[in-house]
């Protein structure tokens, strides 16, 4: 898991900090044999010397103290600032295709819970970890001035510490597994009911709502507390360990002491520093533990970092195309039946086309399959004569304006929602917004009340519709673009969109009636197919249509 520090001369620099800091421990543990000895002996200058010492110690501890806080803080901030970055940034590195396969509460979930396991189980375990080894360096050579024999409890120590806790690693695995899982849960949860809110209070299933979160937050509170039980059981039986192992110190040197093979000052001082030792060893497996314990979590977030996007280098010039679907098949998933098969179509460049069906029959997919939304399809899709596959997805983008049934609105001004953070042309921009009738909407919303969660259906559809001609794209593509407008707004939307002589428009609707005429061909899709494209005063298939048009 070392490919996950990024600034790893920070671990030197932190290294010879906490190096130095032992150093004045250990001669902190020195300076009080030196008071002992000389209260002992009855030597008032070397006494005053040595509270001297001693307090000089205590004071470069001190400094010491903080200047490792902040390298420790800095190392770990420099490290999560550059994780974050990268794992952020290689999710927008995903095409949309894959980025569907997961969930949104999974990325929510590795941006948030993940990233704060790794934050305090790695990174806050690893810094634990390096003082621990360093105490024991600096003990080790204290033990060896006073009385070698002591080091004996090292080996014993390390033995006991390093094997002991293996016990329980597969447990804490286990459990920490579960915590993870649950915080999917709850992020999840959480995200759902927020979202939902309206629909849980208008429906009054308020008492279910709750019911099911306090389920989940049960299970991940629980799963928490299981985890810190068992790794207080594991330090806990390791704590008994060392009282006794001080017992025997205690034992062992006080014969020393009444042989005269040691002083009990030396006794005194060998005690504290042997602590130091034992303590570090007890909690040197647990730091290893902890950052183990966050290796299913670093993987995950290595498993987004890594991935490799396969988008192409090809840039296509701007200009119009025309589109050839040539047996195009698309199935979401291996073990499901295809919900494109076969479609075979010429879209020209120019001409208006809508898409009818009923629901569920594939008219989405086929759209998104042709704003380059979904990759894997077998047959070919092509812009003239370059193949979609092939396309670099930036280059196809800048030529294809796509509007979803979803419309996102980020949580901004009404004119950052309407732009999109983009420079353009403010002749072009005022036109549509008197077309769309978005003054309106201007109007209402001043700015000390321009939050666009505010909005109606209808209201956000306008700005999603603005977005769309502002692209000024050579092919529009529109999932039912009017389903939330009045009739009056959508009418007056449908006969602008038409009037772009110099752009292919191909339009999913569900209003099957006489302004079908008004297309240059509608396509009549059923089951994943292309069963009829014309014009819709000669669709054979309208005969037979009534109950779809009804039920969408």
């Amino acid at each position: 898991m070392i490919k996950i520090i990024q600034s790893k001369y920070e671990v030197v620099i932190i290294c010879i900090a906490k190096l130095f800091t032992n150093i004045i421990k250990i001669l902190y543990a020195f300076s009080l044999m030196s008071v002992i000895s000389s209260l002992s002996e009855n030597n008032k200058a070397i006494f005053l010397k040595s509270i001297l010492f001693m307090i000089t110690t205590i004071i470069v501890q001190n400094i010491l103290y903080f200047i490792n806080i902040y390298l420790d803080k800095r190392f770990i901030r420099k490290n999560m600032i550059c994780l974050k970055e990268k794992t952020f940034n290689s999710i927008f590195q995903y095409n949309i295709e894959e980025f569907s396969k997961k969930s949104i509460k999974e990325y929510t979930s590795i941006l948030l819970n993940d990233l704060s396991i790794i934050e305090n189980r790695f990174f806050g375990s690893l810094i634990s970890l390096l003082d621990s080894i360093t105490m024991i360096i600096c003990s080790c050579i204290g033990v060896i001035y006073i009385s070698p024999w002591f080091l004996l409890a090292f080996p014993i120590t390390m033995l006991i510490c390093i094997y002991f806790p293996k016990i329980f690693d597969k447990k804490i695995q286990k459990l920490n597994e579960d915590i993870i899982n649950n915080n999917v849960k709850y992020t999840g949860i959480a995200d759902e009911q927020l979202r939902g809110f309206k629909t849980i209070k208008s429906f009054n299933i308020s008492s279910f709502a709750e019911e099911e979160r306090n389920n989940v937050i049960e299970d991940l509170e629980k799963s928490k507390e299981m985890f810190s039980r068992f790794i207080s059981i594991a330090n806990s039986t390791l704590s008994i360990f060392a009282i006794i192992l001080i017992f025997c110190i205690y034992y062992f040197g006080g014969n020393l002491v009444l042989k005269g093979s040691i002083t009990l000052s030396g006794l005194i001082a060998l005690n504290q520093i042997l602590s130091n030792i034992i303590n570090s060893c007890i909690f040197l497996p647990q730091h290893v533990q902890m950052m183990n314990s966050a290796k299913s979590v670093v993987n995950r977030c290595f498993e987004i970092i890594n991935y490799k996007n396969t988008d192409t280098n090809l840039h296509i010039p701007n200009k119009n195309y025309n589109i050839t679907l040539s047996d195009v098949s698309y199935k979401y998933d291996k073990n499901n039946e295809s919900t494109i098969n076969g479609v075979s179509l010429l879209l020209e460049h120019g001409k208006k086309y809508a898409i009818i069906g009923q629901n569920g029959s594939g008219k989405s997919t086929l759209i998104q399959l042709l704003a380059g939304h979904l990759k894997n399809y077998t047959g070919s899709i092509k812009f003239d004569n370059y193949e979609q596959k092939e396309i670099s997805r930036q280059s196809l983008y800048s030529q294809i304006a796509y509007m979803s049934q979803e419309v996102f609105m980020f949580d901004k001004s009404l004119n950052d929602n309407i732009n999109i953070f983009n420079e353009l042309d403010q002749n072009c921009y005022d036109n549509i917004i008197n077309i769309l009738g978005i003054n309106s909407i201007k109007d209402k919303y001043t700015s000390k009340n321009n939050h666009s969660l505010t909005l109606s259906g209808g209201e956000k559809q306008k700005i999603a519709l603005a977005r769309v001609l502002l692209r000024n794209a050579s092919i529009i593509l529109a999932d039912e673009p009017t389903s939330a407008l009045d009739t009056i707004a959508s009418s007056e939307f449908e006969q602008f969109l038409l009037s772009l002589n110099d752009k292919m428009c191909i339009v999913i609707t569900h209003d099957i009636d006489e302004h079908l005429n008004n297309y240059d061909a509608v396509i009549v899709i059923e089951n994943g197919k292309i069963i009829e494209v014309g014009k819709y005063s000669e669709l054979e298939y309208l005969s037979n249509f009534s109950i779809c048009a009804d039920s969408n």
